[in-house]
């Protein structure tokens, strides 16, 4: 076999995005896949057709099992399934695709085009299926085909085809009895999908008492109506997407005895009336003892979830060429052992074109985010990331690393910050990752060496912390470690970008920018600057004079430490040569460059610099009669900058350090002050030393 080469996942023989990813036509509204459009056939595509929807469709390991287990006990191949199923929804998402999937197999299981994606699925020849959407009613009901409905026990006999002969019981707003509903229900195969339930009794709860107590009390009855016919089922759909605390409530009292619910934690109970949660918990009670619960995917299905809806092809040859390549990559840095062991290569291969650590960021961390939608906010994400990878086509974007989720891609900071809440994270997005016409401080440092690193390495970094920052892991930790984060920057052919970053970026993580802390061994962005960026901050409201004064006061310390020796005058910073005695003594004068005295990078000295040895008046118009025993300590110019940024540093320290608290520092990190301070207080002394080298 020919070696596989390694090519950028752009490349068209690695992987092809779909068009609507690539031409950027893919919307969050084409994500937000609804039920209720799909049955109206009002969805886009590829969701508004049963053969374009599970070609573009991951149907994950329990999906299947769910379409299983539901036409298994509706067709009676498997009269041990239980007849309620609940779809437990958590980062994998899969809720409303589970659905649709069901809609399709029901309606469309034995057309040939359709019966290839559900291999080993019964499906029934005629199959009743009704959908009820907890989003679709307003105050009053909703209408079907002109038709006013008031109550969800309506829209059910509606759909079911005998609403003419429940009609009062609509209009009345009169609970069915159980007979009523057993009847209704029909004999013919049947599933009863009920969605969006939090988003219902939140609305009904909040809008009428008694009509929330009526809709538990005709699910109960409906759970009994359906668990006495042997060849129907209910599906309950529970997520977070909306009403969060109803979902959390719904899913604690399904997965818990009543008691372990009643105890003292109500945070999940938080925006419910009381008689609500009551209502709640008596109707969730009653469908836990004749439900099963079904996730309809697990964190290992989320790559492929990803992989389907992202690409229409991805080089499995290529995936495992690279999967070796970072495997070599690993070995030969010093990198945690994780990235070093086999399992991780065959995890890269199966992960490809995503690192396995984008997957793992996404599933552990971000989907726990309100606003961010799970899957659906990883695609949304993720969209706009491999558009941008694919219109710059970087050369070493091998894989989808964390540091491509770029805050300098469109769209993707307002995604990671005022989507998620987290609104004050964009002050330190602008200001130390990326901003519009930029400015931002990993731009202005990766211009710098851009020549030279071929990277934005700055950036990347930032990129990457942050994304490890905006929420906690699973022990609880935010931000990331050194080590980890040194690993992910390097990529196959650029073993250097690791130890740039470990030698040169680090650095500069800790002096430079604003937002960026570290707690132990981990990096993280926080939404106030930390006291050491507020120094900083402060500094450049340091004047030029008052950090010549600081200066002044170093050379002092430096030449005068115990008296100037009788041997030799001492002046430091004279304004002019006449303030330079002429006597037949040694005179050493330091010049001030705050005045302009200093040796320029090319050399020469300059005639204002000369005249404080031959002459001795401020106009240069008499001469010094004893010049030989005149000396000048000179700075020199390219190495000023450096030394006026420590000297204001150093001083706003010094003004800080006094009153911690007028600048908003806790005085917990009053110690972070006292140290720059004296760290500044050290290193200024040799900076002085390497500017003031000239002897004239």
């Amino acid at each position: 076999m020919t070696d596989i080469p390694v090519l950028p996942i752009w490349d068209p023989k690695a992987c092809i995005p779909r068009e609507e990813v690539l031409n950027g036509t893919l919307t969050d509204a084409d994500l937000a896949l609804r039920l209720n459009l799909v049955i109206e056939g009002k969805a886009k595509p590829p969701y508004d057709d049963p053969r374009t929807f599970f070609e573009a469709t991951y149907l994950t390991k329990n999906m299947k099992e769910i379409l299983s287990y539901i036409f298994g006990r509706i067709s009676k191949t498997r009269p041990d399934c239980n007849p309620v199923v609940v779809l437990d929804v958590g980062f994998g998402g899969g809720k409303t695709h589970t659905l649709v999937a069901l809609w399709y197999a029901a309606q469309y299981g034995n057309d040939p085009a359709v019966r290839k994606y559900l291999q080993g699925i019964p499906v029934p020849k005629k199959v009743k299926i009704v959908a009820i959407s907890g989003e679709e009613y307003g105050e009053t009901g909703l209408n079907r085909d002109n038709t006013p409905i008031s109550t969800i026990w309506g829209d059910v006999f509606y759909q079911l085809g005998v609403y003419s002969k429940y009609k009062k019981l609509d209009i009345n707003r009169k609970v069915p009895s159980l007979d009523d509903v057993k009847s209704a229900l029909g004999d013919d195969p049947l599933i009863v999908m009920l969605d969006e339930l939090p988003t219902y009794f939140n609305l009904v709860g909040n809008s009428e008492t008694k009509m929330m107590d009526q809709a538990v009390q005709f699910i109960q009855r409906l759970v009994l109506a359906v668990s006495e016919k042997e060849n129907a089922t209910l599906v309950i759909a529970l997520a977070e997407d909306a009403y969060k605390s109803e979902a959390v409530l719904i899913r604690d009292t399904l997965s818990k005895r009543m008691e372990d619910v009643n105890g003292d934690d109500n945070s999940s109970r938080k925006g419910m009336k009381p008689e609500a949660i009551t209502a709640m918990e008596s109707s969730q009670a009653h469908i836990k003892r004749k439900a099963t619960n079904i996730p309809p995917a697990e964190e290992e299905d989320t790559v492929f979830i990803l992989q389907k809806r992202l690409f229409t092809r991805i080089n499995s040859d290529i995936a495992k060429s690279v999967a070796n390549e970072y495997h070599t990559l690993y070995n030969s840095l010093p990198v945690p052992d994780k990235y070093k062991k086999t399992n991780y290569q065959e995890l890269i291969e199966k992960s490809y074109p995503f690192h396995p650590e984008l997957i793992s960021v996404f599933y552990e961390r971000i989907a726990s985010l309100d606003g961010f939608n799970r899957t659906r906010g990883a695609l949304r994400l993720l969209n706009r990331v491999v558009r941008q990878i694919w219109k710059e086509k970087e050369s070493d974007a091998i894989l989808i690393h964390p540091f491509h989720i770029d805050c300098a891609t469109p769209g993707v900071t307002e995604e990671l910050t005022i989507r998620i809440n987290e609104s004050k994270m964009r002050n330190a997005v602008e200001a130390d990752i990326a901003r519009t016409g930029g400015g931002a401080t990993a731009q202005e440092l990766d211009t710098e060496v851009e020549a030279q690193w071929k990277a934005p390495l700055h950036r990347r970094t930032c990129n990457t912390i942050y994304l490890y920052s905006i929420a906690s892991g699973k022990e609880g930790s935010r931000g990331i470690g050194a080590d980890d984060l040194i690993t992910l920057m390097a990529v196959p052919g650029r073993a250097d970008f690791a130890l740039r970053v470990r030698d040169s970026v680090f650095r500069k993580l800790s002096s430079e920018f604003h937002y960026i802390d570290r707690q132990g061994t981990n990096y993280l962005f926080i939404r106030e600057p930390n006291p050491l960026r507020i120094i900083d901050r402060e500094a450049k409201n340091v004047t030029d004079q008052e950090a010549t004064d600081i200066v002044r006061q170093n050379l002092e310390s430096l030449f005068n430490p115990l008296g100037q020796p009788d041997w030799v005058h001492i002046n430091i910073f004279p304004p002019d040569p006449s303030k330079i005695e002429d006597l037949p003594i040694i005179k050493l004068a330091i010049l001030n460059p705050h005045l302009h005295h200093f040796l320029p990078e090319s050399g020469d000295i300059p005639e204002n610099i000369k005249r404080f040895v031959t002459h001795n008046d401020g106009q240069g118009k008499r001469f010094r009669k004893f010049k030989n025993d005149t000396f000048l300590l000179v700075a020199e110019q390219s190495r000023l900058a450096t030394l006026w940024d420590i000297a204001k540093k150093l001083k706003s320290a010094k003004v800080i350090r006094s009153d911690i608290a007028k600048y908003g520092i806790p005085r917990d990190r009053k110690t972070e002050v006292e140290d720059y301070y004296s760290d500044k207080e050290k290193i200024i002394h040799d900076h002085v030393r390497s500017a003031f080298n000239k002897f004239i």
